[in-house]
């Protein structure tokens, strides 16, 4: 195999309170892929929210980190 092992896998791992890790990872110096956001996905007439944020660990694994926020009704398609 070559490095990076990971390369083109992404893992979600669901948490509690994202805030908690975010400042976890910063005050241990862990750079992240991506700051956290809040994200919503369409399954049909409604919407899964998630605040997320990702990080790239040594072996080239994406993980993706969440919090769900809940759902709410799909927004008109324009």
């Amino acid at each position: 195999l070559e490095k990076p092992f990971g390369r083109g896998i992404n893992l979600q791992i669901e948490v509690e309170d994202l805030t908690i890790l975010t400042a976890r990872l910063s005050t241990s110096q862990v750079p992240l892929f991506q700051e956290a956001q809040t994200a919503w996905y369409r399954e049909n007439d409604i919407e899964h929210g998630q605040m997320e944020l990702l990080v790239q660990d040594p072996d080239g694994y994406l993980l993706r980190f969440v919090q769900p926020l809940g759902t709410r009704p799909a927004r008109e398609e324009p």
